[in-house]
C-alpha cells in the first residue's frame, strides 16, 4: 500500500526540537499541530519562541512515495521552492532538506509557515481574485527565465500518447466518459511552456490577513501548459462550490494575464477524466480541510455537470 493513504502520527517533541535547534539555536518549542487536508504529504506546524523572545512557526513536511520515492520527492520539492521564490512566486521559504530522514525520521523538508487555507470565504470575489492572481504570477516562470531542469515536461506528444491509451478501466462503459474521450482525441494546439503547479486548487493556497500568503505543496510541479492549472482549479471550484465560482475564477485569471484563454474545455475534460475515475478518494481530503458537506453523491453530480458543460463548449 502506498504511503499516500497512510496517516502518520504527530512527530515526537524530541524530533521537532532537534530540528529547531539546528535552525534556531536555543529556541523554545511550543505547540505541534497537524495541518489538515493534505494527501501527498503529511504536514505539521510547530510553534516556537526564538532566543530573542520573538515567536515563530515552521512547517514540517514528511513526503510520501507519490509518483516517485519519498526521498526524491523531498529533494525535488525543496529545489522547486528555491527556484520559484527566486522568481518572485509566493511560496514557503525552504529551511531544511532532510532527504534521508536523519532529522525527521523519514524523508521530508522544513519550510516557513505562511498562513492557512480558506475553503469557505465570506467574500468570494476577493478570494477568487487572489487565487487567480497567484497562479497567473506562477505562470510567468518559464524555462528561459528560470532553471527548471529538475522538473519533467508535459509536452503535446506526451499528452497525445496518454490520450491514445484510452479511458481508465473503470470508465470504459461510462457514456459521459466515452463522449469526453472522443472530444479529447480531436487534440488542440499546445500553449507556450511555463511552470505549472499541476495540483492547483484552493486547498494548496494559504492566506494571511486576507491576502494570499503562499502556494504550497509543489510535489507534482512540472513544465507544461498553463491551462492545466486553470482547469484543475476550475474543476475543484465547480465540485466544491459552483460553476459560477469556476467561471469567475477564469475571468479573474484572464484579467490578471491580459489574455483570453482558448480551448479551456479540452483541459477541463482532460482533468475531468482523472477526477471522474478517482474523485471518491478525494472526499476525505475535502472533508478534512473543512468542506464537511462534501459527499460522493454531491461531488459526482457537480462533476458530471461541469464535464457536460465542457462538452458543450467543445462543440
Amino acid at each position: 500500500m502506498s504511503e499516500l493513504f497512510v496517516r502518520r502520527e504527530r512527530p515526537k517533541r524530541a524530533v521537532v526540537n532537534r530540528v529547531l535547534q539546528v535552525l534556531y539555536p536555543e529556541s523554545k518549542l511550543g505547540r505541534i499541530s497537524r495541518l489538515r487536508g493534505g494527501l501527498s504529504n503529511h504536514m505539521f506546524s510547530a510553534q516556537y519562541r526564538a532566543a530573542s523572545g520573538d515567536p515563530g512557526r515552521i512547517v514540517l513536511r514528511m513526503t510520501t512515495d507519490w509518483e516517485r520515492s519519498a526521498s526524491e520527492n523531498a529533494r525535488r520539492e525543496y529545489t522547486t521552492l528555491l527556484r520559484v521564490r527566486e522568481a518572485g512566486v509566493l511560496a514557503p521559504q525552504p529551511l531544511m532538506l532532510d532527504e534521508a530522514g536523519d532529522y525527521l525520521g523519514r524523508p521530508g523538508l522544513v519550510t516557513s509557515f505562511e498562513g492557512r487555507t480558506v475553503e469557505n470565504p465570506r467574500r468570494p470575489g476577493p478570494w477568487l481574485r487572489g487565487l487567480a492572481q497567484a497562479v497567473a504570477t506562477l505562470h510567468e516562470v518559464t524555462p528561459d527565465r528560470v532553471d527548471l531542469t529538475h522538473l519533467s515536461r508535459q509536452s503535446e506528444a506526451s499528452l497525445r500518447r496518454k490520450i491514445e491509451q484510452g479511458l481508465p478501466e473503470g470508465l470504459r462503459h461510462d457514456v459521459l466518459a466515452l463522449e469526453m474521450q472522443t472530444s479529447l482525441e480531436r487534440g488542440l494546439k499546445w500553449g507556450p511552456e511555463c511552470l505549472i503547479h499541476d495540483d492547483y486548487w484552493p486547498g494548496n493556497v494559504v492566506w494571511r490577513r486576507g491576502r494570499v500568503g503562499a502556494i504550497v505543496d509543489w510535489t507534482t510541479a512540472v513544465v507544461g501548459d498553463a491551462r492545466e492549472d486553470v482547469a484543475q482549479c476550475r474543476l475543484d471550484l465547480a465540485a466544491t462550490h459552483s460553476m459560477a465560482y469556476a467561471d469567475s475564477f477564469t475571468r479573474e485569471y484572464e484579467a490578471a494575464t491580459g489574455r483570453t484563454l482558448k480551448d479551456v474545455w479540452f483541459f477541463d475534460l482532460r482533468r475531468g477524466v482523472t477526477a471522474l475515475d478517482s474523485f471518491r478518494s478525494w472526499i476525505p481530503g475535502y472533508v478534512d480541510s473543512g468542506l464537511t458537506y462534501m459527499t460522493e453523491e454531491l461531488m459526482e453530480t457537480r462533476l458530471r455537470a461541469f464535464l457536460r458543460a465542457a462538452l458543450e463548449n467543445a462543440r
